[in-house]
């Protein structure tokens, strides 16, 4: 949910340029002029140095991290560097709900029986089922990438066929009246409202129905019905997983396929390489964006993991993906009341 609860992502800021190392630059000027070169920044005079400065609190954050002698993951210089975290949308409207530390120190223990029952490792993109990472660039349109890209995998599964469908689809048609994780398009939904649309009209192919928002940072009027666009995507029906239950998930994973989940990404903007320790009890939790959750597996060195497939691009995290911790339990991320996960400020009608 780009947009989640008002808030408006990083995830705006997104390139297709590929830099190189930055962060291993001595000096830190040269540092920041080659970030500007590599990511085809263009600043105005006075935005230039406030940028600058950003940019070298996070690259000493980045230097800072990455000398710790025990951390899990690495941080990197990327298309987020120049950006304060977090950066919010100021004066919003929408009121939203936010959890604390209190809510998630229950512990609770696995079902080990179950648990050997399933794979060690489970990865759908050594089926062929998961296509290319994409970026939405301009647009809090990660919703629409996870619900897509999910639907995807599962007429691949169907049919060995793995079609690219349309993203701009979803962003400029399915509603969202009821201002659930946002005002809707490129400021933000939920996957559930996605699904909802998709079972009534369809979802058209990429070819059909290009991605344009990443460039015009507009959700677009909805043409599906003007130019008579074919769909290819319909669904009958969709599940909801039962809340705080990872076994679940587990078994979804290995036994049937990939799956949208909706995370609090406030600290993956950084994020390069390993294993992400999600769990930071000093933080307030606010869930904000949408993913594909394609797998998960045991590294030998950093230990077991979750694999999440992300719509920031090839070049954030590990060519678009990030692996974060996975836990023998749920040490955190309970939700006392999961129903605020999809950000409404009224209840959804049943029908």
């Amino acid at each position: 949910i780009c947009s989640s609860d008002g808030i408006i992502l990083l995830c705006f800021f997104l390139t297709r340029l590929k830099a190189q190392n930055v962060s291993s630059i001595p000096n830190e000027t040269q540092a920041f002029n080659e970030f500007v070169k590599s990511y085809n920044r263009s600043y105005e005079i006075r935005e230039r140095d406030q940028k600058k400065n950003i940019f070298l609190r996070n690259l000493r954050l980045i230097r800072q991290h990455n000398a710790k002698p025990n951390t899990t993951y690495k941080m990197g210089v990327n298309q987020f560097t120049d950006v304060i975290f977090p950066f919010r949308k100021e004066n919003s409207s929408f009121q939203y709900q936010t959890v604390t530390q209190r809510s998630f120190t229950l512990q609770l223990p696995m079902n080990t029986s179950l648990l050997q029952t399933l794979s060690k490792e489970v990865d759908w993109r050594n089926s062929s089922a998961i296509g290319e990472v994409r970026a939405q660039m301009f647009c809090g349109s990660c919703w629409a990438f996870a619900l897509a890209q999910t639907i995807a995998s599962y007429i691949y599964l169907k049919s060995m066929m793995l079609p690219i469908l349309s993203v701009q689809h979803l962003t400029s048609c399915a509603s969202n009246p009821y201002n659930c994780g946002g005002s809707g398009g490129c400021d933000g939904s939920i996957n559930v409202l996605g699904y909802a649309y998709i079972s009534l009209y369809g979802l058209a192919l990429e070819k059909d129905y290009p991605y344009i928002s990443g460039d015009t940072e507009n959700s677009e009027e909805c043409t599906f019905r003007n130019n008579k666009t074919q769909t290819l995507a319909r669904i009958s029906g969709y599940e909801i997983l039962p809340s705080n239950d990872m076994l679940a998930v587990l078994q979804h994973l290995d036994r049937v396929g990939p799956l949208t989940a909706s995370v609090d990404s406030s600290a993956f903007y950084l994020y390069k390489s390993g294993i992400h320790e999600g769990c930071d009890f000093t933080k307030t939790i606010i869930i904000d964006h949408e993913v594909q959750l394609v797998g998960y597996g045991n590294d030998s060195e950093l230990g077991p993991y979750w694999l999440i497939r992300n719509s920031w691009g090839k070049n954030w995290g590990e060519e678009g993906y990030i692996r974060l911790k996975r836990y023998s339990y749920v040490k955190c991320g309970y939700d006392f009341l999961p129903s605020l996960g999809t950000g409404c400020p009224m209840d959804l009608p049943q029908s």
